[in-house]
């Protein structure tokens, strides 16, 4: 006969043998949802409204979504799917920084509705977890990681990692879906990487070309430079970059030619890209010249500068010069000096390489330049600039144009010329400047037609607008709040501008960002692309289609910095996330805390609002000390990261000196690194939090999570099969070995052979042999996947207690007494009265005003019952 007593029951050395359970599979194996009940089993009946229970639809509905992702620096991610319909493994190539994939959106398969901001929409919890093996992840442990940007996915490109994105409120309360993705060398497209030539705006990398100047070109952020374009930025990390000619490495990198480009990262590894910088001649037949002269007759012109090539010295060395005389007599006769350039024969061959062609330039000689305040629109001089609305039936009239010959008498008309051109230089018909856009009206005087008495051009740059913007048709929102002339926000690391929004309307035209206008931010002066740092930036919107002089500053947009004093440890970084707490859970990596700041505000139970410190912002300092035979700390000594179990005394400073963030050192306490349990879907403020982790303690061991993931499934519903083996947890039960037990069950396969037999076997047999459960009336069947009711699990709880000597016994009519305290307390069938009563009276169930006996149980409630009943397991006394 075997006798269960409970550990504080019996005193020390009067023990049996203790048998561990051995149970390898976990609870969520065969998880199955089954309408059936059991006639003779009854149910359990957990707290009434204490759990929500998901239905199905939702859930299909979000695992049948169509998500948007992107990465932490707002690229597009393509999300791509196997021929089964799941989500394949996202490959982000490593660049030596923090790198992840960041969930936007998702459409609900069968929802006209998108979910927009998963990250920052309360109603969706996202959260990252990596998995050592990354070849079957199925074989290995989904561990969460704490604070992905603080600990650096990028930098373990050994590890797989996922994102979960979860509905914790809402329509999808509960469901979930997660999306793998790794980490590939940068080696293996680096090579990929293209080249241009950095322009006054660093974001341009359109120019992709170089030409000879003269002057040696080197690898940098400044203007004129060569850069490096991988992925659609500039290539970072980048420690050295060298060019190598027909001869060797290039020193001195300026002449024409094709050379080798080598980059080196920060980490020392060495790349060759597969494209080669090409620096091109400079063709004289296609360049512009400038004319200067060193003295009072034109005979002594010369060519001081070609376009790119500014070196007037370099010039007379390198080129002869001759000019087509229209009176080889006279220096200073009218007409046009046609110049031929070309490369002397004697120049220095090594610079004279860097040119190709002959060059061919006219010069003009007038009796007489017309000045710009000659030209003329109307009775005005024309303008530099002019602003045309299409709206109030402007247009810019071709026909006004004239020049004054002296200032009184004009031109003919045949004698100017005028020439419409686009933003690009490019030559077009002149109803272009009845279409929105910028042009520029060129008007110039025909020397020879007016037989080079006169000569002389000016240009008018022309912005044809269709109607003025109002101020009232520019909104801005930031975070998906308006914001109306200024905007304040505390600085976190991040671009605002990827915050804010613009609405713009002409009439009842909704403008389109990109394409309608744009938006120019200054900060101290300076155009910039981003708003990151602390500081004041003014955001205008640019349009060359439509006018927004009625609101010059659109934006004033104020990043305030932050000036951080008092610090704790966020509750994430903590095993459990518990309030208070001093204990870090194991990973077996190193393992960052995240540090946050006191705001200097509360919420609306006058609570502190803490924030996490941006990442890079600060540093930490450790101190390190093993557990000694007490259980108390040693000797501390300091270490670089925080990994191995002990204790770690943790203090926090300022990583970067004049940035937006101030932080005063201070330490924030002494932590233990410790073996535990973390749950992503168990979190402080759950009421079933404390049960979850005391059933799945490890000295306890009821439940555990799912297997493969850090969920426990709180509110999943549980099966028969999962009942007998929380039960046979309690009792410490092991499992018989063959021949043990008769098997009374058609529909559970018995072996005694855990490798041969289903997960569950021995859990039921032991069950049944005890009479914790029992078959469906008029089968041998025990149905082991049909879903267990509240007041089911009641009945094998009273059970278990009969067979294990515990719990209160009801009194005569007490059952009766106990049920009419709750609403639905007359509607619990006959059979489950005493049972449900009994769970009641022991405390393990009931607690609100319904009972809901015939609602399934959920795993939460499992847990509680469990826990409550029995903190601990039993013993075995044979």
């Amino acid at each position: 006969m075997t006798a269960y007593v409970n550990d504080e029951q019996k005193k020390e050395g009067a023990y049996g043998k203790a048998v561990k359970a051995t149970l390898a599979a976990t609870l969520a194996a065969g998880m199955v949802p089954a309408a059936a009940a059991f006639a003779d089993e009854p149910a359990e009946a957990a707290e009434g409204n204490d759990v929500e229970v998901l239905a199905a639809n939702p859930a299909d509905l979000w695992q049948g979504g169509v998500f948007a992702m992107e990465d932490n620096n707002g690229n597009v991610v393509e999300l791509k799917k196997d021929a089964a319909g799941a989500y394949k493994t996202v490959e982000l190539t490593f660049n030596g920084e923090n790198q992840l994939l960041v969930p936007v959106s998702v459409d609900p398969e069968g929802d006209e509705t998108t979910v927009e901001s998963l990250k920052d929409n309360k109603d969706y919890k996202v959260y990252y977890q990596y998995n050592q093996n990354v070849d079957k992840p199925e074989d290995g442990t989904w561990n969460n990681v704490q604070h992905p940007q603080t600990v650096g996915l990028a930098n373990n490109r050994a590890n797989l990692f996922r994102v979960v994105v979860e509905a914790v409120a809402g329509p999808y309360k509960g469901a979930k879906q997660a999306f793998q993705f790794k980490f590939v060398d940068a080696e293996s497209d680096l090579a990929d990487a293209t080249l241009y030539q950095v322009g006054k705006d660093a974001a341009d990398f359109s120019d992709t070309t170089f030409e000879y100047t003269g002057k040696p070109f080197s690898y940098g952020s400044s203007e004129g430079n060569v850069g490096l374009l991988y992925k659609g930025e500039a290539l970072k990390n980048v420690s050295a970059v060298e060019f190598y000619g027909n001869k060797g490495k290039v020193a001195d990198l300026k002449n024409a030619g094709t050379y080798t480009v080598v980059v080196e990262m920060t980490d020392g590894k060495k790349v060759t890209l597969n494209e080669k910088l090409t620096i091109s001649k400079i063709d004289l037949s296609k360049a512009k010249y400038e004319f200067g002269t060193s003295g009072a007759t034109f005979g002594d012109r010369k060519i001081v500068k070609i376009d790119g090539f500014d070196d007037e010295s370099a010039i007379a060395n390198l080129f002869d010069i001759e000019c087509a005389w229209p009176n080889p007599m006279d220096g200073n006769a009218k007409g046009e000096y046609k110049y031929t350039v070309k490369v002397k024969a004697n120049a220095d061959k090594a610079t004279a390489a860097n040119f190709e062609g002959e060059g061919a330039a006219v010069n003009v000689n007038a009796g007489t330049t017309i000045g710009a305040k000659n030209f003329k629109y109307g009775n005005d001089q024309l303008p530099e600039t002019k602003t045309i609305d299409l709206s109030a039936g402007e247009k810019f009239d071709l026909s006004k144009i004239s020049v004054d010959r002296d200032g009184s008498n004009k031109l003919d008309k045949s004698f100017v010329k005028v020439t419409v051109l686009d933003k690009d230089g490019n030559v077009v018909d002149a109803s272009k400047l009845n279409e929105t856009g910028v042009w520029t009206v060129k008007v110039s005087v025909d020397a020879a037609a007016t037989e080079y008495m006169y000569a002389g051009e000016a240009t008018c740059k022309v912005t044809v607008t269709n109607g003025m913007i109002a101020t009232e048709d520019v909104l801005f929102a930031l975070d998906g709040k308006a914001v109306n002339g200024t905007a304040s926000v505390k600085y976190d690391g991040t671009d605002v501008l990827k915050k804010l929004s613009v609405s713009a309307k002409a009439g009842d035209k909704q403008l389109v960002q990109g394409t309608d206008f744009d938006l120019k931010v200054v900060k101290d002066g300076a155009e910039v692309k981003e708003a990151v740092e602390a500081g004041v930036y003014t955001i205008t919107l640019t349009s060359d289609k439509y006018d927004f002089a009625a609101k010059k500053e659109q934006l004033v947009l104020t990043i305030d910095s932050i000036q951080a004093n008092d610090f704790q440890v966020a509750a994430a970084s903590l095993l459990h996330g518990e309030e208070g707490s001093k204990k870090i859970g194991y990973t077996g990596e190193a393992i960052a805390p995240v540090v946050q700041y006191d705001t200097g505000e509360k919420d609306s139970d006058t609570k502190v609002i803490w924030k996490d410190l941006p990442a890079g912002s600060y540093a930490l300092t450790l101190e390190y000390a093993e557990k000694d035979k007490n259980g108390k700390p040693g000797t501390f000594k300091k270490v670089k990261e925080m990994k191995e179990l002990g204790f770690y005394k943790v203090s926090v400073k300022d990583a970067v000196k004049d940035d937006s963030i101030a932080i005063s050192g201070k330490e924030l306490g002494t932590f233990e690194v410790v073996e535990g349990k973390v749950f992503a879907d168990v979190k402080p403020g759950d009421w079933f939090y404390d049960y979850v982790y005391a059933a799945s303690d490890d000295k306890v061991k009821y439940m555990t999570g799912i297997g493969g993931t850090e969920l426990f499934a709180p509110n999943q519903t549980t099966t028969r099969a999962m009942a007998a083996t929380v039960l046979s947890r309690m009792a410490v039960f092991e499992g018989a070995k063959a021949g043990d037990y008769m098997n009374p069950f058609t529909d559970v396969a018995y072996t005694a052979n855990p490798d041969k037999d289903p997960w569950y076997a021995n859990a039921v047999l032991w069950a049944a042999s005890t009479g914790v459960v029992t078959g469906y009336p008029g089968t041998t069947e025990f149905r082991p996947g049909n879903d267990v009711t509240r007041a089911e699990f009641c009945i094998m709880m009273q059970r278990y207690a009969a067979a294990t000597g515990q719990g209160k016994a009801l009194a005569a009519g007490e059952a009766d007494e106990i049920l009419a305290k709750y609403e639905d307390g007359a509607a619990v069938a006959d059979w489950a009265k005493e049972p449900v009563a009994w769970a009641v009276k022991n405390e393990i169930f009931g607690g609100y005003k319904v009972l809901n006996p015939e609602g399934n149980i959920t795993r939460a409630e499992m847990a509680k019952m469990a826990v409550a009943f029995q903190a601990e397991p039993l013993k075995i006394e044979k």
